[in-house]
Formats: structure tokens, C-alpha cells, sequence
């Protein structure tokens, strides 16, 4: 892992963990790719006037996936303990295979449902 955090002894925080899934996997992309699909179809329904410019949607966008990162952080956060580096957090993610199964996940997102 190319390591975006400076202190190897320090762990990952939901910025890093961003970085890190979104240069090693599809996973952020992804989801922001989803995200923005279900925006703009919502953003359609609504009428003329009410309707939101792209900043208000790319804001949009960019709070649901704080919000989608935040709850993966979590949730590695309860397998990973807090003493582990970045690069720990990295080998057990990889050897895991979390961003196969975050890939697979988001794919399998319902946005009607969400």
C-alpha cells in the first residue's frame, strides 16, 4: 500500500480509509456514480422551480458518501483494533477482501429502497 497517512503508527481515520478505497478499488466511484443517478432522478421529479443546480447535488452526493464511509469505518473499526497503523488497517482490508465485498454491496444497493 502506498500510504497516505504520513505516521505509519497511526491509524486510519474515514478520510484515509476514503483515500485508500478510492485508489485501490471501484468502491467510491461507485457509490458516488449511484448516488448521483438517484439525485439527479429524484432532482427531476421535483417541480421546475424547486429544482437543484449541480452544486447542490454534488453536495448532495458528497453527504451521502460521508455518510456511507463514516458507517464502513465503523464498522472495520470493530474488527480492526485501535492500536493498528494505516498500513495494518490496509493488509487486513486487503487480506479480507472488504473492497471486493463494498464493490459488491454498492452494486446491490437499492436506491428506492434506500
Amino acid at each position: 500500500m502506498e500510504s497516505t497517512n504520513e505516521s505509519e503508527g497511526k491509524a486510519m481515520d474515514v478520510d484515509e480509509l476514503t483515500t485508500y478505497l478510492d485508489e485501490n478499488s471501484r468502491v467510491v466511484s461507485n457509490f458516488r456514480a449511484k448516488m448521483m443517478a438517484y439525485e439527479v432522478e429524484k432532482n427531476k421529479r421535483r417541480q421546475p422551480a424547486k429544482r437543484w443546480n449541480q452544486t447542490q447535488l454534488d453536495r448532495a452526493v458528497d453527504k451521502s458518501q460521508a455518510t456511507f464511509m463514516k458507517s464502513v469505518f465503523d464498522q472495520l473499526s470493530g474488527s480492526i483494533s485501535a492500536d493498528k497503523s494505516a498500513k495494518e488497517w490496509a493488509t487486513f482490508i486487503d487480506d479480507n477482501e472488504i473492497a471486493d465485498s463494498l464493490e459488491e454491496s454498492v452494486d446491490m444497493i437499492d436506491m428506492d429502497e434506500a
